[in-house]
């Protein structure tokens, strides 16, 4: 495939059809379209703002030659590391991809590109067939490779990471104003931000939304209690355990490293970046990142249930 790709005609206007399917899978899919609305209302024109799936216009426009010349450009061994876990010979499989991949042309290393610009504002996207009203906050992150890395995890982890964190436990189980709420690090290698989403009634988005500006706040004034920040980071630790057996997770994050950081990190080596986070430091992240100025909301519901304002940034 990677040596000698034909890049059949035929082959091609099939796979054209099946992103098709995708992209209307997308639009079906409110928690997906969300985050493509979100990255654009984030990051706009620049190439990560951009649907993964690509648009009809996009894809319709793309043709064998555009097809042939990113792959030329792109597939080759400046690009490329290859990983593997489980059961098996380090020398012989490097022997064997040594000789599989040795007539591979080689090619200029692939770069980054521009660093993207954080946006702020509201956004919000109608689909009247919907009955639930989704939102995404963002606010600022940090890129795969910061020091401060481990301190945004096991915020990100309390926040709204787990089934015991604040916010699971504020929206959903004390007040039922929501079955699905968490937060997750979006992180690159150069950039990135955290997001929070809830699906709840429209009737009650507001209360939502009010809730978490109240637990960013809180996070940013005081100090987060021992109990807790030892309940996160030993989640964050198990967690990283658990992955350990499975053979696609460490295949994966062989990979990730190697390409992200250029060495390999070992079990330990996070775990101590988790031990050594502490509350001073999360409070520090909390005001380093919570901020409403800077923050951006994308809502997607029924026209015309709910219209945020800025007085939902203001935290």
């Amino acid at each position: 495939i990677l040596r000698h790709p034909l890049f059949d005609q035929d082959a091609i206007e099939k796979e054209r059809m099946v992103i098709y399917e995708e992209i209307r899978m997308v639009e079906d899919s409110p928690e997906e379209l969300l985050t493509d609305v979100l990255y654009t209302a984030r990051w706009g024109e620049h190439p990560l703002g951009r649907p993964v799936q690509g648009t009809f216009e996009s894809i319709g426009a793309m043709d064998r030659d555009a097809l042939r010349r990113f792959f030329t450009d792109s597939y080759t061994p400046a690009n490329l590391v290859l990983s593997a876990a489980g059961r098996l010979d380090h020398d012989r499989i490097e022997a064997k991809v040594a000789e599989v991949f040795a007539g591979l042309p080689s090619g200029a290393n692939g770069t980054a590109g521009e660093t993207p610009s954080d946006r702020r504002g509201i956004v919000t996207r109608h689909k009247n067939e919907m009955e639930q009203l989704h939102i995404y906050l963002a606010v600022d992150g940090l890129s795969q490779t910061h020091e401060d890395r481990y301190a945004l995890l096991v915020l990100n982890n309390l926040l709204g990471g787990t089934m015991s964190s604040r916010l699971f436990q504020k929206v959903r189980e004390e007040r039922g104003l929501a079955y699905s709420v968490y937060s997750a690090v979006n992180a690159h290698t150069d950039s990135g931000f955290q997001v929070i989403y809830a699906a709840s009634s429209p009737k009650t988005a507001a209360e939502v939304l009010r809730i978490m500006g109240e637990q960013l706040s809180e996070l940013k004034e005081n100090r987060v209690g021992e109990s807790e920040l030892h309940d996160s980071r030993e989640n964050l630790k198990g967690n990283l355990m658990l992955s350990l057996e499975s053979s696609s997770s460490r295949m994966s994050s062989l990979a990730r490293c190697e390409i992200v950081h250029g060495r390999q990190y070992t079990p330990e080596e996070i775990i101590a970046g988790i031990d050594a986070v502490n509350a001073e430091d999360l409070q520090r992240m909390a005001r380093l990142t919570f901020k409403g100025e800077t923050a951006t909301l994308a809502v997607l519901g029924p026209g015309g249930s709910f219209e945020p304002d800025e007085r939902f940034l203001d935290f």
